[in-house]
């Protein structure tokens, strides 16, 4: 390619045959470029829809996560005041019980006395039982 142009040359040194292939892909490349352009925004367009839609999807999933957080915090509060009244329950049951057993104690102790007292009673009644038995069997 020299520096004066031929008959068939262009002034870059390219011959016309040469500059129009060049133009032709040019053409082509600004086609390609219109067309990725298009497909382009057509993708853009159809992730965004889709995008919306996983975002509408994602706003339903929170209301309803955070409706069951709502229903799980109430759970937890009625199951705390659940264990209080049921500590507050087992502690008088257990207070009940160290009474009864205080008094089944005192009972206990009442009726060993009591036997200790009246044994020699008893023992008294016993015999007049059995001497009544054998004046009865003459």
């Amino acid at each position: 390619m020299s520096e004066d142009a031929g008959p068939n040359e262009t002034p870059g040194g390219f011959t016309n045959e040469q500059t129009e292939i060049l133009r032709a892909i040019w053409n082509e490349m600004k086609g390609m470029k219109s067309s990725l352009v298009f497909q382009l925004e057509t993708m853009r367009q159809e992730l965004s829809e889709r995008i919306d839609r996983t975002n509408e999807r994602l706003d339903r999933t929170n209301e309803r996560l955070d409706w069951t957080n709502e229903r799980l915090d109430r759970n937890t509060e009625r199951l705390d005041e659940f264990g209080h009244q049921l500590v507050e329950s087992e502690m008088r049951v257990a207070t009940a019980l160290t009474d009864l057993a205080g008094d089944v104690r005192s009972v206990s102790v009442a009726i060993k006395e009591w036997r200790g007292e009246h044994r020699g009673e008893v023992a008294e009644l016993r015999r007049r039982v059995d001497r009544i038995e054998e004046r009865l069997r003459v």
